[in-house]
């Protein structure tokens, strides 16, 4: 059953599964071998010998400048000439893609936890994706530059138990994203239509792309972020500096400025409208 279809020629799910399967095994012999008594009930050690491969790197998902700039500029889509308090899920799909990209990639899980809270003008959450794999618990702050306010203040939570109303909208995190996976279909589509860019396309705008972008953006040469940046931008973690990290307080500064600096390079005006 863990035969990888075409559209995982990498061999991540492979990967994926064997390591949770290694994992599993772990914690059963934990759980139920007691060497020290002679009771080994679990005697098998399949992974002293079976190497799980690492998957090869994911393609990458940025996108052009021009095109993230073609998504800001996207109006809203209208039935009929009357303004509709009614948002549809392309908008939908759009405004939290530029949520995502004006946050320095916070991803959509993120967006629709419960987590996230508003500290003056900085957003401090934790990174659901590894929270559980990490001493800090991967907390992160994200200060909010001008350009994005508008879309923060569109879909604030007035209940007081989210930063965003999303969970008000979608019973849970993947009705969310799967919502946000067929909004930028509708995206792709109006995209499409524009000449100037139809040929700088991919086969479909990602969620993800917009986190691959703002790296990929910060890191080009018409800004030369140092990588380091980026790779604290992108609330990973580094190996090599876990030890140095426990004695240092962290400091966000260099990142908010980063991100300010990617901001900065796009026409952030249709969002005011």
């Amino acid at each position: 059953g863990l035969v990888a279809t075409k559209g995982q020629q990498s061999g991540r799910a492979i990967s994926l599964y064997m390591a949770c399967i290694r994992h599993i095994l772990n914690l059963a012999k934990e759980e139920y071998n007691d060497e020290d008594k002679g009771l080994v009930i679990i005697p098998n050690s399949p992974f002293q010998k079976y190497k799980i491969k690492h998957a090869t790197s994911r393609k990458r998902r940025a996108i052009e400048p021009i095109i993230i700039q073609a998504i800001m500029n996207l109006p809203d889509w209208r039935t009929s000439d009357k303004p509709s308090k009614v948002i549809s899920r392309r908008d939908l799909a759009r405004d939290c893609f530029l949520l995502s990209f004006g946050l320095a990639g916070m991803n959509a899980a993120d967006l629709y936890g419960s987590n996230a809270k508003l500290k003056g003008d900085v957003i401090i959450y934790n990174r659901q994706k590894t929270a559980s794999r990490r001493q800090d618990d991967a907390e992160f702050h994200i200060r909010i530059e001008p350009c994005p306010w508008p879309l923060i203040e569109k879909y604030r939570d007035d209940g007081g138990t989210h930063l965003f109303n999303f969970h008000r909208w979608y019973k849970s995190p993947m009705a969310f994203d799967i919502a946000l996976n067929h909004g930028l279909l509708l995206v792709d589509k109006a995209l499409a239509e524009n000449n100037d860019i139809a040929n700088l396309l991919p086969q479909h705008i990602t969620f993800y792309a917009a986190r691959h972008s703002w790296a990929t953006i910060a890191r080009s040469s018409r800004l030369n972020i140092d990588k380091y940046t980026v790779h604290e931008g992108l609330n990973h973690v580094d190996d090599a500096m876990k030890i140095t990290d426990i004695y240092i307080d962290r400091d966000y500064t260099n990142i908010w400025n980063a991100n300010a600096k990617v901001l900065d390079l796009f026409d952030w005006s249709a969002i005011k409208k």
